[in-house]
């Protein structure tokens, strides 16, 4: 077992239940917030010696929503600090991704982490919704920074 993947099933397994995927590299659990649920996934990268945090929004954007999807995320990119949004073309699953090189993460390198993904995908996670829908990704934007 790597000392990146032992980290990361470390973390999740103190957080609760988890699932683990040694061979592959990766652990799991539920994620959730105020705004819909997600998976969880810490993935790590031997090959890199580093670690990533993931949240794995469940429902795929259609085909024909895709390039909607790509407008909006680079739009909530723009100005991240720390993480983006990935978006796979090809089956329309939408992620978020924060990472960190440098061996073995502890656990005070893996929180802020797994914050990040959970704070931004609750944040985002009903513009994502509306564009997957068929709202306009400018307006959508827009209407997500406006104070409420």
């Amino acid at each position: 077992m790597s000392e990146i993947y032992a980290a990361l099933r470390d973390y999740f397994a103190s957080a609760g239940t988890f699932d683990e995927h040694e061979e592959d590299g990766w652990v799991a659990a539920p994620g959730h917030g105020s705004n819909g649920a997600w998976l969880l996934v810490g993935q790590a990268y031997d090959a890199r010696d580093a670690a990533a945090i993931y949240g794995v929004v469940p429902e795929r954007v259609p085909a024909d929503r895709r390039a909607a999807m790509a407008e909006l995320l680079t739009r909530i990119n723009f100005g991240l600090i720390l993480g983006n949004f990935e978006l796979d073309l090809d089956d329309g699953e939408i992620r978020f991704k924060a990472s960190l090189a440098g061996g073995a993460p502890t656990r005070d390198e893996l929180t802020p982490l797994v914050v990040t993904v959970h704070a931004q995908l609750d944040r985002w996670l009903p513009a994502l919704t509306a564009v997957a829908d068929g709202d306009a990704p400018a307006v959508t934007f827009a209407r997500q920074l406006a104070p409420q």
